[in-house]
């Protein structure tokens, strides 16, 4: 049964993805990274479509929160379909985005943990998982966009609010990040997470409909 949920959140080149994978496989727990979550349902709804235009339209017809719903559901899924304990989410660009899963699922035992790193590394990072090179304006501007879309906001809530938040700053790719993350997610009280009280079978139907 699921007893904790952890959000994993940080800039581009922060280490994200190194850490949530070697904390999945050692704590067992499943890791849902939701611009993959997104990116995937929207190739199997509406593949003819962009990505910013398929959510354009989701918008129009459920409002705002439509991205919200759609990872909701697909979060839903993946609770009932695995016998995991953890689940470690990454992905969150926005407090709204964090709070609304967090209500839509009842959750209590949770915990928000920012990975910081200066820019210096955060490009190096980058770079080197990209296998490209780009200039610091160029980086900038991926940075930049980022914010936008409120993981500013997100780094403010989590540093100035001590409870269920961690800041964390990765200064030199350290592996006691691994080790302090770890200790973060086991000391986290157990505490059984509530299955979706959401009522997904709406956004269903008109799934199964833009497929046809």
């Amino acid at each position: 049964m699921l007893e904790k949920i952890i959000f994993i959140v940080g800039p581009h080149g922060v280490g994200k993805t190194y850490l949530t994978t070697q904390t999945r496989k050692e704590l067992n727990a499943l890791h849902l990274d939701l611009g993959s979550v997104i990116r995937r349902v929207h190739q199997k709804a509406e593949p003819q479509k962009t990505l910013l235009g398929w959510l354009h339209q989701g918008e129009g017809i459920y409002g705002s929160n439509f991205s919200d719903i759609v990872l909701c559901r697909e979060i839903n899924d993946a609770i009932r379909n695995h016998s995991e304990q953890v689940l470690l989410i990454t992905g969150s660009h926005s407090i709204s985005g964090v709070g609304y899963i967090l209500n839509t699922f009842s959750i209590k035992n949770y915990a928000l943990i920012y990975l910081d790193a200066p820019n210096s590394l955060l490009k190096s990072n980058y770079e080197k998982r990209e296998n490209i090179r780009l200039s610091h304006k160029e980086f900038e501007g991926i940075l930049e966009a980022e914010n936008k879309m409120g993981l500013k906001d997100l780094k403010r809530y989590i540093s100035q609010n001590s409870l269920n938040s961690f800041y964390i700053m990765n200064k030199d790719n350290s592996p006691l990040l691994l080790k302090k993350l770890k200790s973060i997610i086991s000391k986290m009280a157990p505490h059984s997470i509530k299955m979706a009280k959401f009522d997904f079978s709406l956004l269903l139907q008109r799934s199964k409909g833009h497929e046809r």
